[in-house]
C-alpha cells in the first residue's frame, strides 16, 4: 500500500497555519483566568491534539478526495492522486480525534463531532458547501474560527462564556475570514472548472485585497478595543510588534498584485500565508506566556 498520497493529503503542516485559532482561544480563556488554564493544562494539550493532529488533518484528507486536485491546492504544489485510502485515512483519524475527545468531557466531544459534520458537508459532494461563495465563507468564518474558540471553553467545567470571551470567538472567525479569500486567489480558474464559486471569485482579485483587509481591520480592531479596555497595554505593545511585519509584508504583496496580476501564483500565496502564521502564532504564544506568568 503507498501511504505517500495519504501523508500528503492529511497536510500535518497545514496545522500549523490553524494553530494561531488554539493560541488565540487559550489567551481568552487566560485573559478570565489563568489558574484554569493551570489546573486544566493537560487537558487543553490533549485538545490541542485532537484538533491539529487528528480533526484538521482528517479535514483535509476528506476534502482532497473529494477533490482530487491535480493543480496547485493549499500547501501542495503538485497533489497526488487521491485515492480511497485518503477517504480511509480521512475516516480512521476523525473516529480517533473523536475517541480521544472523549477523554476530556462529552460537551468538547458533542463540539468537535458538530466541527466534523460541517467539515464533511462543506466538502462532500452531494452538498458540498464550499460551492457557495457565501455558504462556504460563512462555513470557515464560523467553524475554523469561532467554533474552535467557543470548542475551548467547554475544556474546563468551571469557565463561564461571558460577553468578552463571546466577542473574542467572533473576532477569531474575522481574522480566520479574511485569511479565506486570500488562499482562493490563484485558483479561479480550478475552481469555476469544478463548478465552485468562491467568495474570492465573486470579489475578483482586488476585490478580494479589499475584503480580506477590512476583515483583518475589524478583527484586530475589535481585538484591541478589548485589549485596552482590560489595560493590557504591554500585550498591546507585543501584538503590535508582532504583527507589524505582517503589515509591511501585506502591503509590498499588494502593492505587487495590482501592478502585475501574474504575481497572484501559488508560491507567492503561500509565503504570504505562511508569513502570517508565523507571525501570529510567535504573537500569540507570547501573549499567552504573559498573560499566565
Amino acid at each position: 500500500m503507498d501511504f505517500k498520497p495519504v501523508l500528503q493529503h492529511l497536510r500535518f503542516r497545514f496545522s500549523l497555519l490553524l494553530l494561531p485559532g488554539y493560541l488565540f482561544s487559550m489567551w481568552a480563556i487566560a485573559l478570565q483566568s489563568k489558574d484554569i488554564v493551570f489546573s486544566h493544562w493537560y487537558y487543553f494539550l490533549i485538545a490541542g491534539i485532537v484538533w491539529h493532529l487528528f480533526i484538521f488533518p482528517a479535514s483535509n484528507a476528506y476534502n482532497g478526495y473529494q477533490d482530487n486536485d491535480t493543480a496547485s491546492v493549499g500547501d501542495i504544489a503538485n497533489p497526488l492522486p487521491a485515492s480511497k485510502n485518503v477517504y480511509y485515512a480521512s475516516l480512521l483519524f476523525n473516529v480517533i480525534g473523536l475517541c480521544i475527545s472523549m477523554l476530556i468531557n462529552t460537551k468538547f466531544f458533542i463540539m468537535v463531532l458538530i466541527y466534523i459534520i460541517f467539515s464533511t458537508l462543506y466538502s462532500y459532494r452531494k452538498v458540498r458547501l464550499k460551492k457557495y461563495a457565501i455558504i462556504g465563507f460563512l462555513t470557515i468564518f464560523i467553524f475554523q474560527g469561532m467554533w474552535v474558540v467557543l470548542a475551548t471553553a467547554f475544556i474546563s467545567p468551571t469557565f463561564i462564556i461571558n460577553n468578552q470571551f463571546l466577542l473574542i470567538a467572533l473576532i477569531a472567525g474575522f481574522l480566520f475570514g479574511g485569511g479565506y479569500p486570500i488562499s482562493q486567489i490563484y485558483q479561479h480558474k480550478a475552481d469555476k472548472l469544478d463548478g465552485v464559486n468562491t467568495i474570492s471569485m465573486m470579489l475578483g482579485i482586488k476585490g478580494t485585497l479589499i475584503f480580506s483587509a477590512l476583515m483583518f481591520i475589524i478583527g484586530f480592531g475589535l481585538l484591541l478595543l478589548i485589549m485596552f479596555e482590560s489595560q493590557l497595554f504591554s500585550q498591546i505593545f507585543i501584538l503590535i510588534c508582532s504583527l507589524t511585519p505582517v503589515v509591511f509584508f501585506m502591503s509590498y504583496w499588494v502593492k505587487n498584485t495590482y501592478r502585475n496580476a501574474t504575481f497572484v501564483n501559488h508560491k507567492n500565496v503561500m509565503t504570504l500565508i505562511w508569513f502570517n502564521a508565523i507571525c501570529n502564532n510567535l504573537a500569540y504564544i507570547m501573549l499567552l506566556l504573559y498573560q499566565i506568568n
